[in-house]
């Protein structure tokens, strides 16, 4: 095995630190990294407002801010499937922009800000 993973479905970053601290005294225990392998807010996020749910204010600043749980390697947001049931927001979502900041943060990695893993050296 090369890491410990874990999915989260909740309602609260507090929830989620609380996991992911877990997850990663045991994965470092062993030599290995710590991920959330799949996550979001529980239910998706469609119909939520700002004062709902965040994903800088109730995620990456969290994240950011614990000793433990920022050492979490990489975290997958869940797909958008479909429009009623959608985990990272679209356009004309009350959180859209804060999403918008929250993937501009130098700790967040999308595609576009990779290296190209297979390259040739």
């Amino acid at each position: 095995m090369d890491l410990y993973g874990f999915d989260f479905y909740g309602k609260s970053s507090v929830e989620a630190l609380s996991a992911s601290r877990t997850v990663v005294k045991l994965a470092e225990s062993h030599g290995k990294i710590a991920a959330m392998t799949e996550g979001c807010y529980q239910k998706g996020i469609n119909g939520l407002s700002l004062k709902d749910y965040s994903y800088t204010r109730d995620f990456l600043d969290p994240y950011k801010n614990d000793p433990v749980a920022k050492r979490i390697a990489f975290f997958m947001i869940w797909q958008n499937s479909k429009k009623e049931t959608h985990w990272i927001p679209i356009k004309g979502d009350a959180i859209y922009k804060d999403f918008k900041k929250f993937a501009k943060d130098p700790a967040v990695i999308f595609g576009d800000r990779s290296p190209d893993f297979y390259e040739k050296n």
